[in-house]
């Protein structure tokens, strides 16, 4: 564990490189976000023909325990319906639950926000098979089903919305923006802060925000040290 007596600003320093690494994120990118933090400079790519790179979308790891589940199968079933479970519990009603929990692409369910926004919602979860490896150090080292970029399985869980015809037919973007803003406000932060201690989240620059790594809970952001 990061020794007790570094300052918080080093102490996010330290995390956010070493959890980075365990997403798969290169050392040379987490140098560019701290320097970037300290600059205040993100560019967003919204109406930018700048070409993406793994610092522009979120990613996130997985290390299940592995006296959690008898098999591979069963390692991905219990990741499956802890986050069905999870999505229940935030008021979602989730449509067309698929029983052997393999996604292709997103699948709809209702919520009064919603209704409110008269927005097509959609949630998203895909977990392909894991590998047995250890957990980052920083977790605590120990035996694990493993889903990250690293193994080539990185699993996704999203909660998003489709854009109606009207608003696509007036390329009515305030409307689309406040859309985002809005599902992002009601369930994708609450969704977020609610993964497992056996997670690892990047979180890539949002219109208000710089990329963190979130572990338990906590936010690391990719600040130099003070």
């Amino acid at each position: 564990m990061i020794e007790a007596g570094l300052n918080s600003s080093l102490t996010g320093y330290v995390v956010s490189f070493a959890f980075a690494k365990t997403l798969g994120l290169p050392t040379s990118l987490s140098h560019d976000l701290a320097t970037d933090t300290a600059q205040d400079h993100f560019i967003l790519g919204a109406g930018s023909t700048k070409k993406k790179t793994a610092r522009d979308y979120d990613s996130v790891a997985f290390y299940l325990p592995y006296e959690l589940a008898a098999s591979p199968e069963e390692a991905r079933k219990y990741v499956f319906n802890h986050f069905i479970y999870l999505m229940k519990d935030m008021g979602l009603e989730l449509e067309d639950v698929d029983s052997e929990y393999e996604y292709g692409v997103g699948q709809p369910f209702s919520h009064p926000t919603c209704t409110k926004l008269d927005t097509n919602c959609r949630y998203r979860i895909r977990v392909k098979e894991p590998v047995v490896a250890y957990a980052p150090e920083l977790l605590g080292g120990y035996k694990a089903w493993v889903w990250s970029s690293a193994s080539t399985n990185t699993p996704s869980i999203a909660i998003y919305d489709v854009a109606n015809f009207s608003d696509l037919a007036t390329f009515n973007l305030n409307q689309i923006t406040s859309n985002e803003k809005a599902i992002q406000a009601s369930f994708n932060l609450p969704l977020n802060n609610a993964f497992p201690d056996w997670a690892v989240q990047y979180k890539t620059a949002t219109y208000n925000r710089a990329p963190y790594v979130l572990v338990k809970g906590q936010e690391y952001k990719f600040e130099e040290p003070k």
